[in-house]
């Protein structure tokens, strides 16, 4: 196994491990399995965020994270303030399913307005944080692509795995210690909007 990667056996374990934080911290994760193999898990989560075109914005959007009134709803809010009159809230699904090709998690999403129309690959990419606009101009549409749902089989977003278990290989360099999943959702999840509540590491 390759520094910074995990196996599929790994993934399920570390899938268990964050869905039991998330029902702690009255999150809405859910924990999947896939209908073709049951052992095949995988994570998935519906939240509201406030979209901003970050390419003429000064600042990045404020996105964060509370608990919708309607309990029979599953999405969650991830505001914190009303949208500004140059952003607009969107439904944002987001899953996480294992690759075994790179031995590493994918965070695949799709991005709705509010009538339910798809959010084009620019209008996500221009909704982007600027400091990661930069970092990553060079090969924006090698990072950020739409691919098929290796489980589901419709047209995803992903964030692709090439540089994963880089990345985890410093945040962790043992990939079997410590929380894998939560560790690597931190650092690329507020790519696409999605934080983890301080909650996950301070209970």
């Amino acid at each position: 196994m390759a520094a910074g990667s995990i196996s599929g056996t790994e993934f399920a374990n570390q899938a268990n491990i964050f869905f039991t934080l998330s029902v702690k911290n009255n999150d809405t994760w859910d924990l999947k399995s896939s209908p073709h193999d049951r052992n095949e898990v995988y994570l998935t989560k519906r939240c509201s965020v406030e979209v901003t075109d970050n390419t003429q914005a000064s600042t990045n959007p404020n996105i964060a994270e509370e608990e919708e009134a309607d309990a029979q709803e599953s999405d969650v809010a991830c505001l914190a303030t009303p949208p500004s009159p140059s952003s607009s809230v969107c439904q944002f699904e987001y899953h996480i399913v294992y690759s075994a090709s790179y031995g590493v998690p994918v965070l695949y999403f799709n991005a709705y307005t509010k009538a339910g129309k798809l959010l084009s690959l620019d209008t996500i990419w221009n909704s982007v944080p600027q400091h990661y606009q930069d970092r990553f101009q060079h090969e924006r549409w090698s990072i950020l692509t739409q691919q098929e749902h290796p489980i589901l089989g419709r047209p995803f977003f992903q964030l692709h795995p090439c540089h994963t278990a880089d990345l985890m290989s410093k945040l962790i360099p043992n990939s079997c210690s410590g929380n894998y999943l939560l560790s690597w959702l931190s650092a690329v999840g507020p790519v696409v909007g999605l934080k983890v509540p301080l909650s996950y590491v301070t209970r």
